[in-house]
C-alpha cells in the first residue's frame, strides 16, 4: 500500500473510526440509552462496556497435571 493512501486511511480513521472497539462502544451507547427510557437513573456507559483485559489465575502443579491428563485422556479415547 502506498504512503499517500495509508496516511489517507489514518485520517478517515481518526474521523470515523470502525472495528470491534468502537461496535462495542456504540452497543454500550444503546444499552445506556435503553437502560434510561427504562427508569435507571444511574446507567453509565462503563456498566455495559466489556472488560477485555486477561484473567489471570495461577494453576498448582497438581491442578495442572490433573488437566493435562484429563485432556488427554478424552484424546486417547477419541483419537
Amino acid at each position: 500500500m502506498p504512503e499517500c493512501a495509508l496516511q489517507k486511511w489514518m485520517a478517515y480513521y481518526r474521523i470515523e473510526p470502525w472495528g470491534e472497539e468502537r461496535a462495542d462502544w456504540r452497543i454500550a451507547q444503546l444499552c445506556v440509552m435503553v437502560a434510561q427510557a427504562f427508569g435507571v437513573k444511574d446507567a453509565k456507559l462503563s456498566h455495559y462496556m466489556l472488560n477485555d483485559e486477561p484473567q489471570t489465575t495461577q494453576m498448582s502443579e497438581a491442578n495442572m497435571r490433573a488437566s493435562a491428563e484429563s485432556f488427554f485422556g478424552v484424546l486417547k479415547k477419541h483419537g
